[in-house]
């Protein structure tokens, strides 16, 4: 039983510090250090190791309630499971859908040559990275309430 919390808590922290650390610190420097284009460049290159990272994760947080469902921790790990099946939900839907809209969005926005369809086309940029950060905040907090119901039952 130790090992499936053991890898529980790490998936978690693991995924949800990786959030914290691209969202809050890596992304804004790199913005910051770099010129636009080519920061954006290192980001896109990021992601989806982002992605890949919440998948594995969350993946491995599925199993180990798994595990412990079987020592018969039933309450606790159905409410899990429900937020590990929502946070799941919420990175697939960033790494398998709105992240390749925003690229596309992206690319389609650098072709296009100046005048009112870049407009357009910058417009729909901005607002496919905005649905992209929402959903990404709303990753955080999930985790971040998931994390706190843990720490109520913490013993140390």
């Amino acid at each position: 039983m130790a090992l499936f919390r053991y890898l529980y808590l790490l998936s978690l922290v693991l995924w949800i510090g990786g959030i914290v650390f691209f969202s809050f610190l890596a992304s804004p420097s790199i913005f910051k250090v770099l010129p636009r284009e080519q920061a954006g460049q290192v980001v896109g290159d990021i992601f989806p190791k982002y992605h890949l990272l919440g998948y594995v994760a969350c993946a491995i947080a599925l199993g180990s309630l798994v595990g412990l469902r079987q020592f018969g921790v039933a309450q606790s790990v159905r409410t899990a499971m429900i937020f590990l099946a929502l946070m799941g939900g919420v990175q697939i839907t960033m790494g398998a859908v709105v992240g390749p809209m925003v690229v596309e969005a992206r690319d389609a926005v650098k072709a296009a040559p100046p005048g009112p369809e870049k407009d357009r086309l910058e417009k729909r940029f901005r607002s496919l990275h905005g649905v992209s950060m929402l959903l990404n905040l709303a990753l955080l907090m999930l985790g971040l309430v998931l994390l706190y119901r843990i720490s109520v039952r913490l013993q140390l």
